[in-house]
């Protein structure tokens, strides 16, 4: 992020305290202004994006802002109603498919009927009515996978055990619960946040069906051992969810914007230079 170059006014992650990688307006770390709607998508939601706390400033006004980064790659294309194109550029459909009629940043999808709060999926987009496929579901990754649990967090297995301890849930996914119940898991997935992409699968499963939405993983890569290993966990599980048919795709960042490039420059070349000189 070249916020330094732009003249952007930076503050800690409390205020005067902390290392000045926080904006001190929002608008400074967005592309455009977000739709109301989606502003209250985000102030509905569970992670404090968007509010100032007593002591804490808004995540969102974070410079690696992992919810930044996936307002400022799908608000645009949900602005201008040209969402089809975004999704061809992530491969979730052919190019000329008339996909992608309403976008939901930071949707709740329950796993259950009450009693437990749902993750919060980053993107949803649903589909017309009719498609086979009705949603798309997208998880999106900036630097959170680099920073490796070792700090005392929940282990995979924790994050997991009161849910596979309700058979209900798992239906038509098998193997995916035989996964979640690996003990192993700690050790084999210590970039990929594998229990998180679990209970999207649950909730997505439960709201629209095991056969009628893909989740897509969106991730920024990164040279060196840590992204190699990341990408291989992605396959890895990729891999595990193929054997109960669920759709689950993975991109990087950095393969999207070339698509993005390569298909629809033309028209978009101020969003283009935007995105290129502050992640690429």
């Amino acid at each position: 992020m070249r916020a330094k170059s732009r003249k952007t006014v930076l503050q800690g992650s409390e205020q005067t305290k902390g290392e000045e990688n926080y904006v001190k307006d929002l608008s400074d770390n967005l592309f455009e202004k977000m739709l109301p709607s989606h502003e209250d998508e985000f102030t509905a939601g569970n992670g404090n994006e968007l509010k100032d706390g007593d002591t804490l400033v808004a995540k969102a006004k974070a410079l690696h802002s992992s919810s930044v980064f996936c307002i400022n790659i799908f608000h645009y294309w949900d602005k201008k109603g040209e969402l089809d194109k975004l999704c061809h550029a992530l491969n979730l459909c052919n190019q000329g498919s008339d996909p992608g009629k309403n976008l939901m940043f930071e949707k709740k999808l329950p796993i259950f009927d009450s009693g437990k709060t749902p993750p919060n999926l980053d993107v949803v987009i649903e589909n017309p009515k009719g498609s086979s496929i009705k949603a798309y579901a997208v998880e999106c990754k900036f630097s959170e996978p680099y920073s490796k649990r070792e700090d005392g967090k929940q282990t995979h297995l924790n994050s997991l055990s009161k849910y596979v301890q309700d058979d209900s849930i798992w239906e038509g996914v098998p193997h995916l619960k035989q996964l979640s119940q690996a003990k192993n898991l700690q050790n084999d997935y210590q970039y990929l946040d594998m229990p998180q992409l679990v209970k999207h699968l649950l909730g997505l499963k439960r709201c629209y069906g095991k056969s009628s939405f893909r989740l897509l993983y969106l991730w920024y890569d990164v040279p060196g051992e840590e992204g190699w290993l990341h990408r291989k966990e992605i396959e890895q599980f990729i891999t595990h969810t193929k054997e109960d048919r669920l759709k689950v795709t993975a991109i990087s960042y950095q393969e999207l914007f070339a698509r993005l490039e390569m298909f629809y420059m033309d028209g978009n070349e101020e969003y283009m230079k935007y995105l290129l000189e502050r992640y690429f």
